[in-house]
Formats: C-alpha cells, structure tokens, sequence
C-alpha cells in the first residue's frame, strides 16, 4: 500500500463503468482504507461511491463528479477544460447527470467554497449551479449553497 505523508494511501476498485450518454460516464468505485485504531490494531474500511465523467466535443474528460449521496455533489474540473467546455457541461448535468440523480431522490445540494477554487472557477460553478435551476439557500462572499427539488426540476 502506497503512502503519503505518514498515511496510507487508499487502494480503489472500479466496481461498475458505463456509458450514459456520449458525453457521460458513470462509476461506482470501491476505496479501501487501512486504517490504524491501536498501535497494532488495524482495520480495512471499504466505502462506495458513485462518480460521473463528463466528456467535451472531443471527447476529453473535463468534469469529474462525485455523488455525495444528496447531501453534495463535489466536482473537480480538469485542466483541459476550456470556458466553451461550459454550454456542454451544463446541457451533460441537465440532460443525463440530474435525471440519473434524481431517480432515487427528492432533492439535490450543491456547494460551492470559494477556498477550494480560484474566483473565476468559484463564479463559474455558481452560474452553472442557477443555469441547471439550483435555488440559493446561503449565499456569503466565500460560499454559496444551493437547493433543486426533483419536483422543480422534472417541472422546468
């Protein structure tokens, strides 16, 4: 096992990959964590999350998601990433991610921190997050948190 910093670094599994849509990938992927409890005690901890990858017209991953369950989705953009790559990320959220979410439930949050990405990103995801319909719940000069009922969503 690999480590960084003095701690172990997590081994992961691709469970499940497939395509839904051109532009949209989804995984299940399963992390194994070793984690230390006593001096010589140990315990593997496996947890599963659900990622999406979203493709641009070239067909280069520029957005990867991860489901936090309802609570969040938390998403990293890739330095490939162009400000025309937007239009499509918005129409892939829209028109496959959101509807794949919202089959098993009511509603979806999104935040966004201003200390994990720079101004221009901290605005972007913020205009993408009221394009898709995502209501404001909090808003400050360093975070925003957002809100969109299934409900509101299968309306619009």
């Amino acid at each position: 096992m690999l480590h960084a910093a003095g701690r172990p670094f997590p081994e992961f599994t691709i469970c499940r990959c497939r395509a839904l849509s051109p532009h949209v990938d989804y995984l299940r992927v399963a992390i194994r964590l070793r984690v230390r409890l006593l001096s010589d005690y140990h315990v593997t901890e496996v947890h599963e999350h659900a990622f999406y990858v979203l493709y641009n017209a070239a067909h280069t991953g520029v957005l990867a998601l991860q489901d936090g369950q309802g609570w969040d989705l938390h998403w990293v953009l890739s330095t490939a990433c162009q400000p025309q790559d937007q239009a499509s990320i918005v129409a892939a959220l829209r028109q496959t991610v959101l509807p794949h979410l919202f089959r098993n439930r009511a509603n979806q949050r999104i935040s966004v921190e201003r200390g994990l990405l720079c101004t221009p990103l901290f605005l972007a995801s913020q205009q993408v997050a009221e394009q898709l319909g995502f209501v404001p719940q909090y808003q400050s000069a360093d975070e925003a948190e957002y809100q969109l009922a299934k409900q509101d969503f299968l309306g619009s």
